[in-house]
Formats: structure tokens, C-alpha cells, sequence
């Protein structure tokens, strides 16, 4: 009986983490609706709308819904100075060997790992709406993306007149791509000679 709950409680376990390993991640910018997000589907999302000098972040796990609001001079607040603290002698430690990492190795591995990364998110959507301000300009333009748009279905880009600018991207990814590129990458840095 107990092994029997137990192995129901494992299947249910590992079936909540392959879901969350192969749901797959949606990061959406959208500069018409002011509408910033990012979510895990049916798991966590996060939403950031920009409104009135103040960032609105609508955060949700599972059930659990949360809204913060983050003034826009968040960041510019000056840090408070520190208390100084009395030090106390330290006690002596047994000090361990530690494993060195070698930096030289790991930076080498990087623009593969980086270009890695880049491949695995997949472009849903990519429409950008935008003015240079210069007629000549925008004639050259609108044929030129033009023929771009008709190439690919993912992709628009729009030449307008009228001033007006907007950006539209909607990526997706999987945990899973980032786990098996970390495997990847932790073998190939032992592999790798000094």
C-alpha cells in the first residue's frame, strides 16, 4: 500500500517536471498595447505594463496572482550609507582543496554556447512599423521591404509616412533547450585541453 502512494507520488512528481521542462516559454513585446511579458504556459507568467510614470508588474504562479507597482524613479534612488560594523577576528579554518576553474578555457567555449542559445529560441512573430523622417528615404525603402515581407512569413517590416513606430516580437523557447546546452557545454569544458 505505502509503496503503491509512493510511486504514484514519484510518477506525479516526474510528470510535473517534464512539464515544466517541455512547456514552452513565451516572451512577448508588443510597444502598441505598452505590453512587455514573459511566461511559462500554465505555470508562471509575468507581465510588465508601463502606465503613468510607474511600472506595473503582474506576476502569477500556478493560482497565485500578484500585481506590483514600481515607481519610475526606482533605480535613481541614491543607496543608504552603510553601518559600519565592528570587526571580529576571525577564527582560522580548515581550508579545503578547491577545484580551480580555468577562465580561459570557459571563455573559449562561449561564442559556440552564446551562438548555441540564439538557435534554439524560435520567432513566431516579428513585425516592425517605423518612419525615418526622410521621403527619399522611405520611397527607397517600402520596395525593398517589400520583397523582404513576401520571402518570409515570420517577418514584416513596415515603412510609413505618417510617424508612426511600433515593434511586435513574440519568441518561444523550452527549458529543456537550455538544460541540454548546459550538459553540453559542461562536458565539452572538461573535454577541452588546458
Amino acid at each position: 500500500m505505502i509503496l503503491s502512494i509512493l510511486l504514484i507520488i514519484l510518477i506525479l512528481f516526474l510528470a510535473i517536471l517534464l512539464w515544466i521542462l517541455l512547456a514552452p516559454i513565451v516572451l512577448l513585446i508588443d510597444t502598441d498595447r505598452s505590453l512587455y511579458s514573459i511566461s511559462i504556459r500554465t505555470i508562471a507568467s509575468a507581465r510588465f505594463v508601463y502606465d503613468d510614470m510607474k511600472i506595473i508588474v503582474y506576476a502569477q504562479i500556478l493560482f497565485i496572482k500578484k500585481k506590483f507597482v514600481i515607481p519610475d524613479d526606482f533605480l535613481d534612488k541614491p543607496d543608504e550609507p552603510k553601518k559600519e560594523k565592528k570587526k571580529k577576528p576571525k577564527k582560522e579554518k580548515k581550508t579545503k582543496k578547491k577545484r580551480k576553474i580555468n577562465f580561459r578555457k570557459a571563455i573559449r567555449l562561449v561564442p559556440k554556447y552564446l551562438k548555441g542559445i540564439i538557435n534554439t529560441f524560435d520567432l513566431r512573430t516579428l513585425n516592425v512599423n517605423f518612419d525615418t523622417r526622410d521621403f527619399p528615404t522611405n520611397g527607397i525603402l517600402i520596395p525593398v521591404f517589400s520583397t523582404l515581407n513576401h520571402r518570409s512569413e515570420n517577418v514584416k517590416i513596415f515603412v510609413n509616412f505618417e510617424k508612426k513606430y511600433s515593434f511586435y516580437l513574440e519568441l518561444r523557447n523550452r527549458l529543456w533547450n537550455f538544460l541540454v546546452l548546459g550538459v553540453k557545454g559542461f562536458f565539452d569544458y572538461l573535454k577541452v585541453k588546458k
